[in-house]
């Protein structure tokens, strides 16, 4: 079963936890903001002894803290459970299909392996990426809120960051291709975690065919 299969099938329960995980985010993107509210209330009340209702951005900050805790502990609470049943859903399915035509066990274990490292996908490393793309979003547009100038500062300085990034990966990977000409064995190719992972997975994938 093809990772489209499996968004496909199971989109309602995957999609539910990527949302756990998104109002999580959120909520610890946008609670500093109130906390900081809250302590100049706090401050201004009871220091600088002005009337100021330090009530409402108690209240306030105090369900963003739970919202972001909620939803952390709803995806780890249901994640793994999930998780496990459409990995044993999609296994079963896969070796019965593997039994029909007939295969080796060699294959039936070579494509349960396969479907483990799909489902090891959606469970930690898509969060991960919600996460991180999330995080830099908010981040970014909470530097607008402030100060839309610190905001374009920080976009001047992130895209040719990022290109040298990619430009590096890509010249390393060209010297070892071409120092590797030269030496009387292959060395390991030059990779990144999302090409190592990528490439284990066509590994298993031909691997299962």
């Amino acid at each position: 079963m093809a990772v489209k299969q499996i968004i496909s099938k199971y989109r309602n329960s995957i999609g539910l936890l990527l949302l756990f995980v998104l109002i999580e985010n959120i909520a610890w993107i946008i609670e500093p903001t109130f906390f900081g509210k809250l302590l100049d209330a706090l401050i201004g009340h009871f220091y600088d002894h002005e009337k100021i209702d330090y009530f409402i951005p108690l209240l306030i900050w105090v369900l963003i803290y739970f919202i972001n805790v909620i939803g952390g502990s709803l995806h780890r609470l249901f994640s793994g459970g999930t998780y496990a049943r459409i990995y044993a859903d999609v296994a079963t399915n896969v070796i019965d299909e593997s039994k029909s035509r007939g295969d080796q066990y060699s294959k039936m274990l070579v494509r349960s392996e396969l479907v483990k490292e799909y489902i090891t996908f959606f469970k930690d490393r898509l969060p991960e990426m919600l996460w991180q793309f999330s995080a830099s979003a908010g981040a970014i547009i909470a530097l607008f809120f402030y100060d839309y100038r610190i905001g374009l500062v920080c976009l001047a300085v992130i895209v040719p960051v990022a290109y040298i990034n990619n430009l590096s990966q890509k010249k390393v990977a060209q010297l070892q291709k071409d120092t590797g000409r030269k030496l009387p064995f292959p060395p390991l190719p030059y990779q990144d975690e999302s090409q190592a992972y990528r490439l284990s997975l066509r590994c298993l994938t031909r691997a299962a065919d």
